[in-house]
């Protein structure tokens, strides 16, 4: 198995549960999206880390690396601590209602899951963002697996 520090999840821990994110701090960056699917994640992740590292900026570990969804132009986020100067890259996540499930496919069906999620809670998502687990190495050893957050404010 790589060491690459991705997490082994339990999917049950994820699925159909419920989470408040009010108030965490995220930094971001955009990221080019092709209907949904992330193009350049790894190049938006490391200009990501070179960006917090030089802020000075300190990543919640484990680090989650999420995406928020769309259909051209869509975010990368990771979860730092709270920073003391403002800067536009740093975002804090509104309080609202977040219900998660885990899409064990690939990800260019993270829609199917999302229309599952979709079904399950009965309303439309202001925003979808996905958490994908498993690094390209992780996913050749255990499979692809995402977890997809639905974010109903």
């Amino acid at each position: 198995m790589p060491d690459c520090g991705c997490p082994d999840i339990v999917n049950e821990d994820w699925e159909l549960t419920e989470h408040d994110w009010g108030g965490k701090t995220f930094y971001t960056v955009p990221s080019t999206m092709l209907f949904h699917i992330p193009l350049g994640m790894a190049k938006s992740i490391g200009r990501m880390m070179g960006e917090i590292q030089a802020k000075g900026y300190h990543p919640i570990e484990p680090i989650r690396v999420l995406c928020r969804d769309a259909l051209f132009r869509g975010q990368v986020l990771i979860e730092i601590e709270p920073p003391v100067q403002d800067d536009p890259r740093v975002w804090r996540f509104p309080a609202g209602r977040l219900v998660s499930v885990v899409h064990p496919g690939p990800w260019k069906r993270l829609g199917t899951a999302a229309a599952e999620l979709q079904r399950h809670t009965r309303s439309s998502p202001r925003a979808l963002y996905f958490w994908f687990v498993a690094c390209p190495e992780c996913r050749k050893e255990r499979g692809e697996r995402t977890v997809v957050f639905a974010y109903y404010g």
